[in-house]
C-alpha cells in the first residue's frame, strides 16, 4: 500500500458538546481505540488525529475534538483549539446526543454552512432513549431505555 501524505487526505472533523460521543464514534469508525472514552465530561483535551483508509472514499484523517461547550479557563483553551480545527476541515461530523440537541449544534451547523464546509449531523446515543409522544399536538419527549 502506498502511503498518502496527510496533507493530501480528506480531513473529517468530529465536533459537538462534551460527552456527545465523539470519541466513541471515532473509535468505531476506525475500528481502533484512538481516543479515550469516559463518562467524565472534558476527557478529550486536544485534537486527536488518525489517518486511515475509509472505503470507498480512500485516504482520510479523522480528527476528534474537545467539546465546544467546555467551561473555565482551561475549557476555553480547549474550545479555541476545537474552533481552529473547525476552520480547516474538509467535512464535519456534528455529533449530538439524541436527548440533548439544542442551539449549540444548530450554531455549529450554521457556522459550517457559512464556511462552506459540508456537514453531517450525527444523532448519537439514540439507543439509550425511546422517543414517545407526550402531547396531542405531536410534541415528543425521550424516556431512558433499559438495556436488554
Amino acid at each position: 500500500m502506498v502511503e498518502t501524505p496527510k496533507g493530501l487526505r480528506l480531513h473529517i472533523g468530529l465536533f459537538g458538546k462534551r460527552n456527545a460521543g465523539k470519541s466513541s464514534l471515532i473509535n468505531a469508525l476506525t475500528n481502533q481505540k484512538i481516543s479515550i472514552v469516559s463518562e467524565v465530561a472534558g476527557t478529550t483535551t486536544d485534537p486527536v488525529e488518525k489517518a486511515c483508509e475509509l472505503a470507498p472514499i480512500g485516504p482520510v484523517v479523522f480528527i476528534d475534538t474537545a467539546g465546544v461547550d467546555d467551561v473555565g479557563a482551561l475549557g476555553l483553551a480547549r474550545v479555541e483549539r476545537t474552533r481552529a480545527v473547525l476552520e480547516w476541515v474538509d467535512i464535519a461530523l456534528v455529533v449530538a446526543n439524541a436527548r440533548d440537541f439544542d442551539e449549540c449544534e444548530s450554531d455549529l451547523v450554521e457556522h459550517l454552512r457559512k464556511l462552506g464546509t459540508p456537514a453531517v449531523l450525527v444523532i448519537n446515543k439514540s439507543d439509550l432513549h425511546l422517543l414517545v409522544p407526550s402531547t396531542p399536538t405531536g410534541a415528543t419527549s425521550t424516556l431512558p431505555m433499559k438495556p436488554s
